[in-house]
């Protein structure tokens, strides 16, 4: 999962180091596997990790030094010339880059030379310095990042097409600083002493009357960063925030054994790309036709490969409910059966109920309107000693 925070700013007065911690301290419980600040004079970037890909180099803030100061690191007379920076470059990522090995390849064939074996993190930085403000027109993925250009004394940011990696943002009224961060309750923690947060009034009448805030948070002046977006910040307190991609057009001329045989195309290639870590995977399955779907679709590819979980299995989890009326483990075990998963069926422990909202509410920092959103928190915590991350 990951969380990610950095605060900018556009004078010479000093970050305060208990406004990091605060904010660090907030995002520790998206990244259990590690966590890290750097300091880089007008910019401090937080960063906590949960690892699935590339354990052991793949740490955070992750730095590229300057171009040329890298062993071997030359431009080749066939390569295609660089729009981004060549200035160092320092990066906090929270997502998963799908495409990161394709994009490998291209970077080294224009004259990059990476220290890591398959770091998505790595991918970003060196893309970066290629594509500049293009880099998120290359990428397949949920992400949320940020990356602080010294050269350029310049900040960018970027979230995902769709929007599912979640990236808040708050320029001071003053005008002095931008704080950003993936939880609303991060920037709240990381406020100046002297300032405490105040409800935004009109967000609070939009989740009153529709259950939603659209893109505002409850907090004044924190917003989100729209998906499909990316935010370019400069040292002079400029801001400017680009769309890079729109969903394309419905096709008109499509039959509907043609529309079939897409989908089914386009879901393959969806689970099969999330089906990349270096840690225990598994697949939720309650035996509904979404999970189904995703199930079968997993199942077949690594059935096709001879290889993966469990010698080519996939390791399936259902949870039963302490409620009948909400017990989905039959169903569940009659799709393991058919598509031959090494299938789970896990005793939920649903504790206190309260306890449990209450946290979740302090993590999330304004209020949602997930009515599954309990169950899901425990059903990870009951499948979570049984493997890191799950398709679902």
């Amino acid at each position: 999962m990951c969380g990610i925070a950095g605060i900018v700013r556009f004078d010479d007065r000093p970050i305060g180091d208990d406004r990091l911690a605060a904010m660090l301290a907030h995002l520790r419980h998206r990244g259990p596997d590690g966590e890290g600040v750097s300091d880089h004079g007008r910019c401090r970037l937080v960063h906590s990790r949960l690892s699935i890909i590339d354990l052991m180099s793949g740490q955070q803030p992750m730095h590229l030094p300057p171009s040329g100061s890298m062993d071997r690191e030359t431009l080749p007379s066939h390569a295609v010339p660089r729009r981004g920076s060549a200035g160092a470059l320092h990066l906090v990522f929270n997502g998963e880059i799908y495409n990161h090995r394709e994009l490998r390849k291209k970077l080294e064939r224009r004259g990059h030379h990476f220290r890591s074996a398959h770091s998505d993190t790595e991918v970003l930085l060196f893309g970066y310095r290629q594509w500049g403000e293009n880099l998120p027109k290359h990428l397949h993925g949920m992400f949320a990042f940020a990356i602080w250009d010294e050269d350029g004394r310049r900040l960018f940011l970027a979230r995902d097409r769709a929007g599912k990696k979640p990236l808040f943002v708050r320029y001071h009224r003053d005008g002095s600083e931008l704080t950003f961060a993936s939880l609303v309750g991060t920037i709240a923690a990381g406020l100046p002493p002297e300032e405490a947060p105040r409800a935004d009034e009109t967000a609070l009448l939009n989740y009153l009357r529709l259950g939603y805030t659209f893109g505002q948070s409850m907090l004044e002046g924190v917003n989100e960063l729209p998906a499909g977006h990316f935010m370019r910040v400069e040292s002079t307190g400029e801001v400017q925030v680009r769309r890079y991609w729109r969903p394309p057009p419905i096709s008109k001329h499509s039959t509907a054994l043609g529309a079939v045989d897409a989908l089914e195309e386009v879901l393959q290639e969806a689970v099969v790309k999330r089906l990349e870590a270096d840690v225990p995977l598994g697949c939720f399955l309650s035996g509904g036709i979404d999970s189904s779907v995703v199930a079968a679709l997993a199942q077949r590819h690594l059935t096709g490969k001879g290889a993966g979980f469990s010698g080519g299995r996939l390791r399936t989890f259902s949870v039963a409910m302490p409620d009948v009326r909400y017990d989905e483990t039959v169903y569940a075990r009659a799709v393991a059966d058919h598509l031959g998963t090494e299938h789970t069926v896990l005793r939920c422990e649903v504790g206190d109920t309260m306890d449990d909202l209450r946290r979740m509410m302090a993590a999330a920092g304004e209020p949602t309107a997930d009515s599954s959103l309990l169950p899901t928190h425990w059903l990870c915590k009951t499948a979570r000693p049984f493997c890191k991350a799950a398709l679902s």
